[in-house]
């Protein structure tokens, strides 16, 4: 059986763009790079990268033959040298030392790439989420920016929205939740407000959400008062004016919700059905909670709990007449509670809730709009992210 080379080769970068020995080179960055070779192989089927070189002769270990391949790839895709050409590079850099190919590899299969930092990516239903999964997502490289999606796609009919989520409170004042990262020389804050401003300038349809627990549980919402410019104007938690400034002009909708998913204890998918959008620019924060949420749904909560409800007196009258009990309520609480109730059972304590993905809702997002506190994706982000698959 021929050996597949191409296939190890991009096994061996993503391996080592996780672990983090390839520079700038993100998990995200290599499989938008596997995606790209998958549509145009430069390899012959992996035949280019034949080192051909016999275990008698003297030849680098095993790491080193994957790095010289995956070096010899990276040349070929970024028109560096031909695929003839490819046995006498590898000849040439034989005996380069590891480190100058992982540089290599890194800096060339970046230059390949370009920016992709503020290009947006589109993402559309793979496999709707349930249970304690969430939806999957196929992605797409666009050829432009978010805001210049958003004014294509407009400009030629389409229904397409902007979602704004939990970028609330003084920006000025509060701590860095990414907002001044630079992504192709201009911060992320940067980049939401002009969003903001093609959006408003096109009339377009801006929902505006915020965590606000009070305001989610008010009685009398309705679509309708949501949709009104004073409704957001009177809200007790609002969107940072950094941004807000930018809505007049726009078709606002203010939604608050109890919690980090957009589509629980909300009128969210009412909106979406009323403006019957199909396409969204999806910006905010966090990316891996509440954005994640919002776009790919969040997982039910499936806990170990008690019988029957054990309050916490019932508990302290338990202690007082079997001491014996204390070393297990201070290593486990809940051991201890399962035990009072003569047992434990598995329940679902929080359902599914759906996201933008599972009602067949387009997403067309970027790094450069996604804020996070750690600065690392999740690996729903897929071409966006950071993080190894869990």
């Amino acid at each position: 059986m021929s050996k597949d080379r191409l296939g190890d080769t991009q096994g061996w970068l993503l391996e080592n763009a996780v672990a983090g020995k390839l520079g700038a080179l993100r998990r995200g960055h290599v499989l938008e790079f596997a995606d790209r070779v998958s549509k145009n192989d430069k390899t012959n089927n992996g035949a280019a990268l034949s080192l051909d070189w016999s275990w008698y002769n003297s030849r680098p270990d095993k790491d080193a033959r994957h790095a010289i391949r995956a070096y010899l790839l990276a040349s070929l895709y970024n028109n560096d040298i031909a695929p003839k050409d490819s046995h006498a590079e590898a000849e040439r850099v034989k005996n380069k030392v590891k480190n100058w190919l992982l540089a290599e590899i890194s800096s060339r299969i970046l230059t390949y790439l370009g920016d992709t930092d503020t290009r947006a990516v589109l993402y559309q239903l793979a496999t709707k989420g349930g249970g304690t999964q969430r939806a999957t997502a196929t992605c797409t490289r666009c050829d432009s920016n978010v805001g210049v999606e958003l004014a294509d796609r407009l400009g030629k009919g389409g229904n397409v929205g902007v979602v704004l989520i939990d970028m609330q409170g003084d920006l000025e004042k509060g701590g860095d939740i990414g907002q001044n990262t630079h992504y192709g020389g201009t911060t992320a804050l940067e980049h939401q407000q002009d969003v903001l401003q093609i959006a408003a300038g096109l009339r377009a349809i801006v929902y505006d959400i915020v965590i606000d627990r009070d305001g989610a549980s008010e009685g009398g919402l309705t679509v309708q008062r949501q949709r009104r410019d004073s409704y957001a104007e009177a809200a007790r938690i609002k969107t940072s004016p950094l941004l807000a400034q930018h809505f007049p002009g726009a078709q606002l909708r203010h939604i608050p919700k109890p919690s980090y998913p957009t589509f629980f204890g909300t009128l969210f998918a009412e909106h979406l059905a009323a403006d019957g959008v199909d396409t969204v620019i999806v910006m905010g924060y966090d990316a891996n909670t509440c954005v994640a949420e919002t776009v790919f749904g969040n997982p039910a909560k499936i806990e170990q709990v008690p019988l029957r409800p054990i309050s916490d007196d019932e508990m302290r009258k338990y202690l007082d007449t079997h001491p014996g009990d204390l070393p297990l309520y201070a290593r486990d609480p809940k051991a201890l509670r399962w035990k009072i109730a003569g047992g434990s059972k598995i329940e679902t304590t929080q359902p599914y809730t759906i996201g933008l993905l599972d009602s067949n809702i387009k997403v067309i997002t970027s790094r450069a709009v996604l804020m996070c506190g750690s600065q690392m994706l999740r690996p729903e982000w897929g071409f966006l992210s950071e993080k190894a698959a869990t």
